[in-house]
């Protein structure tokens, strides 16, 4: 068929995208044996000369590999030509939150309670884990049949425990605790704040603040 390929024991279509971010692209595929729907993000390996990308996307391969979770999106395999790398999860066929938002606009209480808890779930699993999201956002929310999934770990850190204390200044603006923006020290904490904004953001079609950098 026109615009497929094959990698390994999986084949996706180059004209069923399900996403795009800044150094991948997202395509809907599926396990060739069982036709099981799969998502596979492709990574142009030119990026790699970057050691900045290198670093992320390898933390994010490990966070990947650690975590266990219903509220986290589940990663099946890695693979590697000379030319891209691969990367194939679950897939979550409800889309993102952000799309949801610009679709529906407001979210009503009831749904948006039931939403939060998944993401709370989700990151309460991730800090007793020792990890650390930072990237917490519309767009890293998955939904799959109802249930939502946090997913894109590449700001991601593993720590020994929930309290360290970090500098980095990384993230999504609008998202961004006061503490990283004012380039303050912060803790895990950080990831509560992003959370208040997207229930905010779920049951007033708006975020606190119409900043646009």
């Amino acid at each position: 068929m026109e615009g497929e390929k094959k990698i390994e024991k999986y084949q996706f279509n180059l004209k069923k995208m399900l996403g795009q971010g800044s150094y991948a692209i997202v395509y809907l595929g599926r396990v060739i044996d069982t036709q099981q729907p799969v998502a596979v993000k492709v990574i142009d390996k030119r990026i790699f000369s970057n050691a900045y990308n290198v670093k992320n996307i390898q933390s994010e391969i490990d966070i990947m590999k650690k975590v266990a979770h219903e509220n986290i999106v589940q990663l099946y395999d890695i693979y590697q030509t000379t030319n891209n790398m691969y990367i194939v999860t679950e897939l979550c066929q409800d889309g993102d939150l952000l799309k949801l938002l610009q679709r529906r606009k407001k979210i009503p209480e009831g749904e948006a309670k039931m939403l939060l808890k998944d993401i709370v779930n989700g990151t309460k699993y991730l800090h007793k884990s020792g990890i650390i999201h930072r990237d917490l956002k519309p767009a890293n929310i998955l939904i799959k049949e109802g249930p939502c999934k946090l997913s894109d770990f590449g700001f991601a850190k593993s720590l020994q425990n929930e309290d360290v204390i970090m500098k980095s200044i990384v993230g999504t603006p609008l998202y961004m605790s006061p503490q990283i923006l004012q380039k303050e020290k912060y803790t895990s904490k950080s990831d509560l704040w992003s959370i208040g904004l997207i229930y905010y953001e779920m049951l007033h079609g708006r975020t606190p603040w119409p900043a646009q950098n």
